[in-house]
């Protein structure tokens, strides 16, 4: 199961899930309030709540375990289903995973203080900005792609606004450290993009200080996406854990 981020969608891993899909059933959902799905202004769509919702996405497929890789705020949600039904998840996978109050400078965390947050796009011009902070290098697109995909994260500002500030108080509260002890006793594998400016490559540390048996990759030349920014090489260290186990 590949869960993506906060703005994200599911086509977000399909370059990634190419390397997988012939030896693997591979799993893509849109997160509730992202992608195609709908969106309710009352509605819970807290990390929690994502996560449950994914385990019933498996309980309604009739799948009783599977291998979890979860980007940013998808990692998040991968944690909390590894805390909370454990028996479900054959093995965690982090890919510059959200989760930890940051040690260093956090562009999110400065967000939640006041600074201006990137996710909350008006412009094709703050689209380009979130594009730098997402991704190494900007891949090429033709101006009216960039234009729809502006105009469609404007018209969803509101709740990008609720959403990002929610997990960001989540993380604040959800004191992974604590939650790991009994938690994360499964394989555990972190990607990490070493220039990633959401999320900086020392959390890949932190987590492998919190989690110890952990298996870690570092991806020079690479921001915080590598399933859109080397797909091949990330699902190639991916494919090589998960055929250990």
């Amino acid at each position: 199961m590949l869960i993506h981020g906060l703005s994200a969608d599911k086509s977000h891993w399909v370059r990634f899930a190419r390397y997988l899909a012939k030896d693997y059933h591979v799993i893509i959902p849109d997160l509730p309030a992202h992608g195609q799905t709908g969106y309710l202004s009352n509605a819970d769509y807290s990390v929690e709540r994502q996560a449950r919702r994914m385990i019933e996405l498996l309980d309604h497929l009739g799948i009783n375990q599977v291998h979890v890789l979860g980007n940013s705020m998808g990692g998040f949600i991968s944690i909390f289903m590894a805390h909370k039904w454990s028996h479900r998840i054959a093995s965690l996978g982090l890919l510059n995973s959200a989760g930890l109050k940051p040690r260093t400078h956090s562009v999110l965390e400065a967000a939640f203080h006041g600074a201006k947050n990137p996710f909350i796009v008006n412009s094709v011009s703050e689209f380009n900005d979130l594009l730098s902070l997402a991704a190494s290098k900007q891949q090429w697109m033709p101006y009216s792609v960039r234009l729809m995909l502006a105009k469609q994260l404007a018209d969803r500002r509101e709740r990008l606004f609720k959403l990002s500030l929610q997990v960001i108080q989540e993380i604040t509260e959800f004191n992974c450290a604590e939650k790991s002890k009994d938690a994360f006793k499964m394989s555990t594998l972190v990607i990490w993009g070493e220039e990633d400016k959401l999320l900086d490559v020392d959390m890949l540390e932190h987590f492998v200080e919190i989690i110890p048996h952990a298996h870690s990759v570092k991806l020079p030349n690479t921001g915080h996406m590598p399933m859109l920014e080397c797909p091949k090489i990330a699902a190639k260290h991916y494919k090589r854990f998960i055929n250990t186990l």
